[in-house]
């Protein structure tokens, strides 16, 4: 696999161990997150913007009223998406130091392939398109100019008529509107953008959207310092396209499986470390790298 094959999620050991076994990645709500701005950079450009592109294409429509239904708080964290993070940093000290604190963190290198086929526990076929995606996150700072945000309406349209006409012919009852449909298609958008103060993370994230599910999503609620954090279980094809009937060999060169590597951050143990996930991963028949971080720092 190439670097571009495989992205990071700097965790826990014990957290690493439980998605070995579970094979499941915890999407978070995006309103829970850390970067508090999440999203309203992005659809703070759009609305603002909004308002004359319809007046200059002379379209009448209900969409700023809403956008700002959707975006002021009177939407339930129900209808808002949900997140996973990954990183194309596979040994970077400030991330080290966020999401591994003392010394017993690992950076877990995931195929990008089979997170692009991510879905949920009780769903056997991955969901595709709007409803779970994986893309690049994009850093910006200053405003854009009005042609460039004007494309990205034409394009958010396009896809929100073609949603609404799929949905019509395939789930009757379903009358999706347009004015809702827009608003959660840039939902989802938004949050493949951040400020540039994070582009340190070189993040790629898993983006679920509740509003284009068959059902209602089933939340796990997490325990953080202030708070409770709603998320939803992802379930992570166990193989690479291609190697999905290949059985495990001791000796076998490629690695196929969802983790394709891990590299254990800065620690006084490190080859105690590296000796038990290597043995951990053995006994899981999952032939995944072990490396070690090369940052010089000792948490303690």
């Amino acid at each position: 696999m190439t670097n571009e094959d495989i992205v990071y999620h700097y965790t826990s050991i014990d957290t690493m161990m439980k998605i070995v076994e579970t094979e499941t990645i915890w999407a978070s709500s995006v309103d829970y997150l850390n970067d508090t701005s999440e999203g309203k950079h992005y659809t703070g450009q759009i609305r603002e913007r909004l308002s004359e592109y319809l007046r200059l294409n002379e379209i009448e429509d209900d969409l700023s009223a809403e956008l700002t239904r959707h975006f002021d708080g009177t939407f339930p964290f129900t209808f808002r998406p949900l997140v996973a993070s990954f990183s194309s940093e596979d040994d970077s000290l400030p991330q080290w130091r966020a999401y591994c604190p003392s010394g017993n963190g690992v950076a877990i290198g995931f195929s990008a392939d089979c997170l692009k086929r991510a879905h949920f526990e009780d769903v056997g076929t991955p969901s595709h398109g709007f409803g779970i995606y994986f893309g690049q996150v994009e850093y910006s700072q200053g405003p854009r100019e009005p042609e460039v945000i004007d494309k990205e309406i034409d394009l958010l349209l396009a896809n929100t008529d073609k949603l609404v006409r799929t949905a019509a012919e395939f789930i009757p009852d379903a009358k999706l509107k347009r004015g809702f449909t827009f608003s959660v298609l840039l939902g989802v958008v938004a949050y493949l953008y951040k400020n540039i103060s994070f582009s340190h993370e070189s993040e790629s994230r898993i983006v679920v959207n509740p509003g284009f599910q068959s059902k209602p999503l089933q939340y796990d609620f997490r325990t953080v310092p202030t708070t409770l954090v709603p998320f939803v279980k992802l379930r992570i094809p166990m193989r690479r396209s291609g190697f999905e009937g290949l059985e495990y060999g001791p000796r076998m060169g490629s690695r196929i499986h969802f983790i394709d590597r891990i590299v254990i951050g800065p620690t006084p143990h490190m080859q105690l470390s590296k000796q038990a996930i290597e043995a951990f991963f053995h006994k899981k028949e999952m032939n995944v790298l072990v490396e070690e971080s090369n940052v010089p720092f000792r948490a303690w």
